[in-house]
């Protein structure tokens, strides 16, 4: 059983410290990477918007990662698919990384931001309900990668958090077969669980400084938590 650890940061200008709080409590940036290592930072990047609409992972998680972590680390890149249903393409990348604040966020982390927008489909025969993935390249790619969820109510599931924030790492346009076809909040969690168990990340980091309540996970109101989990 997997340990959650919890401290308090009452607002985004606190990420950096509070974070390396975190971490030293889980026993050290060691404990989940090694020297060389290439890791890839996956945020919520559900659409281009402002980061005040508590939509997407806010910039600072991002950035502090990467200072933290960079210290071990050979690399650190940013990878992650939009949305549900937009094109993985450069142009999507580019676009929502500016707006969400990704990309002077990865330039104060020391992170890449990734490009490649090639994905493998992966067989999965120990699925309970799927035995086959498509997912993103650099996932496939790196030696591990960090969970970078945002806390938010969801209409289907109820909360989207380390788990279904997961889903980013299929291709946008491979995503609305799965809401098409696992129309049930059972269906879709077991399929949210099957893909965890393909690529499980090293490491879970939950932005709930301000998180998001009501008609989430795009359009409800932005909520202060005051937590890093």
């Amino acid at each position: 059983m997997s340990k959650v650890y919890i401290v308090r940061c009452s607002d985004y200008s606190q990420v950096e410290i509070k974070l390396a709080e975190l971490i030293e409590m889980m026993g050290g940036v060691e404990q989940f990477v090694k020297p060389n290592e290439r890791i890839a930072l996956k945020p919520n990047l559900l659409l281009a918007t402002e980061q005040e609409k508590a939509v997407t992972t806010h910039p600072s998680v991002l950035a502090a990662t990467g200072k933290i972590f960079g210290k071990v680390a050979g690399s650190i890149v940013l990878a992650e698919s939009p949305g549900s249903g937009y094109a993985y393409d450069k142009k999507t990348l580019e676009k929502t990384y500016q707006v969400c604040g990704m990309t002077d966020a990865a330039k104060d982390g020391g992170i890449e931001l990734n490009f490649d927008t090639s994905f493998e489909t992966v067989s999965f025969p120990e699925g309970r309900l799927v035995k086959r993935f498509e997912v993103i390249t650099p996932i496939l790619r790196c030696d591990g990668y960090f969970n970078l969820c945002k806390l938010k109510t969801h209409s289907l599931m109820i909360m989207t958090g380390g788990v279904k924030n997961i889903f980013g790492v299929i291709p946008g346009r491979s995503k609305p077969g799965y809401h098409s076809t696992m129309t049930t909040r059972e269906l879709f969690a077991g399929m949210l669980l099957d893909l965890a168990a393909l690529v499980p990340p090293k490491l879970t980091i939950m932005d709930a400084v301000t998180g998001m309540e009501g008609d989430g996970p795009f359009n409800g109101t932005p909520r202060h938590i005051g937590l890093l989990i």
